[in-house]
This record gives C-alpha cells, sequence and structure tokens, in this order.
C-alpha cells in the first residue's frame, strides 16, 4: 500500500476540526451546519462552494469558510493530479491561511479554537511537504504545529480533536516508516503507538470534525503499523458507506478487501470506480484504480486482466491529455503483462515506448528487456 495515501493524502478538513468538547458552535458558527458542509466536501458535493460563499457572507470576519475553502482546495489538486493550476493555488493559499490564523491566534491568544486553527494549518502544509518530499520546510512546519497542538492539550485538556494530529505524530514517531527517517530525524522526538491509537480512537469517537479523518488515519496506522488489516478494511467500509461519492475512499477499501480473504470483490470496487460520476471530475483517480488493479492481477497472475487494467487506464490517459505523466505506469504495466503472456515482442514495444523525458522509468524499460532477453536465452 502507498502510505502516503495515509499520511499524506489524508489530512482532510482537520483545520476546521477544532472543537471543544462544550458548546454549540465554533468561533460563532453553529457546529452543525459545519459538520454539513465538511460531510459535504468529503462526498465531493457540487454545493460546497456556494455554501462556503454564503457563510461567509453571513460571518464576513472569519476564517473558519477560508479553512475549508483551502482544504477542499487540497484534495482536488491531490485527486487531480496534473493539474499544476490547482496546485498553484492550494500552495498560494495554504501559506496565505498560515500567515493568517497565527495572527488571529496572537491577536486572541485565550481562544483555544484560533490556537487549533493555527497549529492545524502548519501541520497541513508540513505534511503536503513531506508528500513532495521536501523535508526543510515539512520539518519546521510539522514542528512549529506540534508544538502548538502540545500547548494547546496542556491548557485545554479536553479539546478532543487536537488529539488527532498528536495521536497521528505517536503513531508515526514510535513506528517510523522508511521513507519518513529524513523527517524523524531532524525532529528529534519520540513517540508511543498504543497512546497514540487511544488517541485516534478518542477523536474518532467523541471528535465533533475530526472524527472522519482520525478514522481515515486509524485505517493507515492499523494497517501500516499494527498489521491489523481486518481492523483497517473495517475503518474504510465505514468511510466508504458514509461517503459513497468519493472514489478515493472506495480505493482505499478496494485495496483492503484484496488484502483480506475479499479479492474478488476488491477487484470488482477497482473496476466500478472508473464508471463512478466524480471520476469525470478527477480522472486520475480512474487511472489509478485501474493500475492497483492491475498490479494486483499480476500478483495473483492473472495476466489477461492485468493487461486489459492496465490498457483501460491508458485509454483514460489518452482521453485526458494532462494527465501524460501516469502514462509510463500504464506502459510497464501492460509490458509486464505481456511478458507474463508470453508475447514478448510486444513487451519489448510497449517497455521502448516509455518516453524519454522519464529517464528513471526508461532505464528501467530497457533492464528489463535485458533482463528478460537473458531469461528467454536460459530457457532455450
Amino acid at each position: 500500500m502507498r502510505v502516503r495515501t495515509f499520511l499524506c493524502g489524508g489530512l482532510g478538513l482537520m483545520l476546521a476540526a477544532g472543537a471543544c468538547a462544550a458548546g454549540p458552535d465554533f468561533q460563532g458558527i453553529d457546529r452543525a451546519r459545519l459538520r454539513e458542509i465538511i460531510a459535504g466536501c468529503y462526498n465531493l458535493s457540487d454545493d460546497t462552494p456556494a455554501q462556503l460563499a454564503q457563510l461567509q457572507r453571513e460571518h464576513p470576519g472569519s476564517l473558519v469558510p477560508q479553512f475549508i475553502r483551502v482544504v477542499r482546495e487540497y484534495w482536488w489538486q491531490s485527486y487531480a493530479e496534473a493539474d499544476h493550476a490547482l496546485t498553484t493555488a492550494y500552495e498560494r493559499d495554504a501559506l496565505v491561511l498560515v500567515e493568517q490564523t497565527g495572527r488571529a491566534a496572537r491577536a486572541h491568544p485565550d481562544d483555544p479554537d484560533a490556537a487549533f486553527l493555527a497549529a492545524a494549518s502548519q501541520l497541513h502544509v508540513g505534511i503536503y511537504n513531506v508528500e513532495k518530499r521536501h523535508w526543510w520546510t515539512a520539518f519546521w512546519k510539522i514542528r512549529a504545529g506540534r508544538n502548538g497542538m502540545l500547548q494547546l492539550i496542556q491548557d485545554h485538556p479536553d479539546y478532543v480533536d487536537a488529539k488527532m494530529p498528536l495521536g497521528l505524530a505517536d503513531c508515526y514517531l514510535d513506528q517510523t516508516p522508511g521513507y519518513l527517517k529524513p523527517l524523524t530525524l531532524l525532529l528529534q522526538a519520540s513517540g508511543d503507538l498504543n497512546r497514540g491509537v487511544r488517541q485516534l480512537e478518542e477523536a474518532r469517537d467523541h471528535g465533533l470534525f475530526a472524527a472522519v479523518d482520525a478514522a481515515f488515519y486509524l485505517s493507515g496506522v492499523d494497517f501500516e503499523l499494527r498489521h491489523q488489516p481486518e481492523a483497517a478494511r473495517a475503518e474504510m467500509a465505514a468511510l466508504a458507506e458514509r461517503f459513497p461519492a468519493n472514489p478515493f475512499y472506495q480505493r482505499l477499501l478496494a485495496y483492503y478487501e484484496t488484502q483480506t480473504g475479499r479479492r474478488p470483490r476488491g477487484h470488482q470496487r477497482y473496476a466500478d470506480i472508473p464508471d463512478m460520476p466524480k471520476v469525470r471530475v478527477f480522472p486520475a483517480l480512474g487511472v489509478r484504480s485501474l493500475m492497483w488493479l492491475c498490479w494486483d492481477s499480476m500478483s495473483t497472475k492473472d495476466y489477461a486482466g492485468a493487461l486489459r487494467a492496465a490498457e483501460q487506464a491508458a485509454a483514460f490517459i489518452a482521453a485526458h491529455p494532462p494527465l501524460r505523466d501516469l502514462e509510463p505506469e500504464t506502459l510497464i504495466g501492460r509490458a509486464e503483462a505481456q511478458k507474463a503472456l508470453g508475447h514478448y515482442e510486444e513487451s519489448f514495444a510497449l517497455f521502448n515506448a516509455i518516453p524519454p523525458d522519464y529517464p528513471q522509468l526508461r532505464q528501467h524499460g530497457q533492464d528489463r528487456i535485458r533482463d528478460i532477453k537473458r531469461e528467454i536465452g536460459r530457457k532455450e
């Protein structure tokens, strides 16, 4: 499983998640209303922009609509993958958000919600930079955000939603995957997996806006760190059921199904995702789902199925030229499937078709051609 899916692709609406146990509103805005808007974001609702605009008109001095808007930009650029305009807009707006929330927190030092939003803004930018492997920027933002959350929970022990990012940090600082080693070396901090899980569970069960994110992260922690695939599947199944229009959750559930003795169901779910309405908006999600189906089919020696899935992914890319950066993976998938089927010339042609402007992948293709020819020579 590409763990970046959990740590980097799921910070989600934590930005608007600050919530103490008491109080009917969040900085003057009804929590139930915010909950409805945020749920729409997770379900990729088309109504969200209008709802946020109305919220801003009613609360012209509030930063909350901007928090939600920026997080929505994060998801959209993440799902789109190849839309550089969306990515640029998110990066610009996220940094503005850090400045705005920091200023608000300094102006209102006794407001725990303001402190939370400031810390969460830092963490959001930090985790985005982890995804981009910009370790130095990630370090500064995550350290600032984590310190802010630690201070918040010290001053307000019942601020449940702050326990989600702290719990996540506890888990990954205790059981650090290789790809996060550069960051943990910079942070020089330790964690506690069991404590982190308890914090995530508390946020999932008692948080207001952080509950969804806590469940999302728990699925990743259960699978990657605790090696409990059934628990991970259960968490993701609940999210997929709650937000059925979101192909991202469906894809992760399909993966867990393939890892828990439900492979036919998982393969069917992968195959169904390209027909979901929101894939027309985010075609990269269709490509990714088909390629995950391709690779899992290869692992079960269903080479014809793998070839079919990779060819469908290639057709998606042909219909959406901005997704060209995803093309090399489809070429490799098709080439490996053709090789496994004994169609060597077709395999070589596909490896040779990897464009030279992807030098590492092209070199991989050339290495595979050499290896396959050597293998054929031994057989003869």
